[in-house]
């Protein structure tokens, strides 16, 4: 191996790969000799390092922060983006590392022009939500920060990483139980009582199924507070949601503490019916349950949750958990 390929071979390697770098010239004398000839090998691979790597998205060559080919980050803030979760029109989710190793979750806001102040403010808001949220089925706030400037600005989320699949991924392969849907419905009334016993009371805004992540030991994490909205707040005012998911008054902007019991509700309509909610709830009926063998105490609490008018809802979060206790305990 020359020295031009000994370079290219260098270039190649993955975050500067000491130990394949030493197979490959573990047999070849000249190019060990040229390596010896180097100030020194660690100077040689951190060159390397730095200079190329692979793009995380598209596997693209990549000699900066950032993919010419796909756009995707490389180094952004300091953390090492490792892989791709989510790709969108509006930026990217990335499992990547930090300074000392540990593995973070990385949203990513892209924009196709410069970001509005509005945009920005639900970035900061976002931000503000997370930081001061301590909760087990809530993924911990690790860092925000920004990038670039104009249609080149990236605004970040560092937060723990949770290791697991969305509920919604489950829908093609498994048919959800009664008790499975009991048992998911506690867990997130459990975070809804704890948002709602803030003072003022967060609202989540987007609760469905892609935003309720289980973990390897049957947990539940409620992830994506970019919608999260502050009680008594006039920010964040507009219609923020998913269609399906959210209830009627949320389009015009107004919310309350039984916004997020619909949205549980059409959820957990979605997975025990494996039909979209809006098809089911249309009309203000239940009308997806009719085959099913659900008992009539499990219709009259799903009926409850996505009642279409607010005051035929369950008041609170706490309301709505002791109907749960009521149906566990009549089994």
């Amino acid at each position: 191996m020359n020295r031009e390929d000994l370079e290219h071979y260098v270039l190649g390697l993955y975050d500067g790969d000491l130990a394949a770098l030493e197979r490959e010239i573990a047999s070849d004398a000249d190019a060990r000799a040229i390596v010896a000839d180097e100030a020194r090998l660690d100077l040689l691979l951190r060159d390397a390092a730095a200079a190329a790597t692979f793009c995380p998205a598209c596997d693209d060559l990549v000699d900066s922060t950032r993919c010419d080919a796909c756009g995707a980050a490389i180094r952004p803030g300091g953390y090492v983006v490792e892989r791709v979760l989510v790709s969108n029109a509006h930026g990217r989710m990335y499992v990547a590392r930090d300074a000392d190793g540990t593995q973070v979750a990385l949203k990513e806001l892209a924009f196709v022009q410069s970001p509005t102040l509005e945009v920005i403010a639900a970035f900061e808001r976002e931000a503000k939500f997370l930081r001061a949220l301590e909760h087990p089925a809530i993924p911990r706030f690790r860092a925000s920060f920004q990038e670039g400037t104009g249609v080149h600005a990236r605004y970040y989320l560092a937060q723990a990483l949770v290791e697991g699949a969305p509920l919604d991924a489950r829908l093609d392969a498994h048919f959800f139980t009664e008790a499975e849907i009991l048992g998911i419905a506690r867990q997130v009334l459990d975070v809804l009582v704890y948002l709602q016993g803030l003072s003022p009371m967060v609202i989540h805004r987007d609760i469905k199924p892609a935003n309720l992540l289980v973990r390897p030991d049957g947990t539940i994490a409620v992830v994506d507070f970019g919608a999260a909205h502050v009680q008594g707040s006039t920010a964040g005012s507009t219609t923020i949601g998913t269609f399906g998911y959210m209830p009627i008054e949320q389009l015009a902007g107004e919310v309350d503490a039984t916004t997020d019991l619909y949205a549980l509700g059409a959820s957990l309509l979605h997975l025990l019916t494996r039909r979209e909610p809006w098809r089911i709830l249309q009309g203000g009926a239940l009308d997806g349950l009719d085959h099913l063998n659900v008992s009539r105490p499990m219709r009259a609490f799903l009926a409850r949750l996505t009642a279409p008018a607010p005051r035929d809802r369950f008041r609170s979060a706490v309301e709505a958990r002791a109907a749960v206790d009521r149906l566990e305990a009549g089994r």
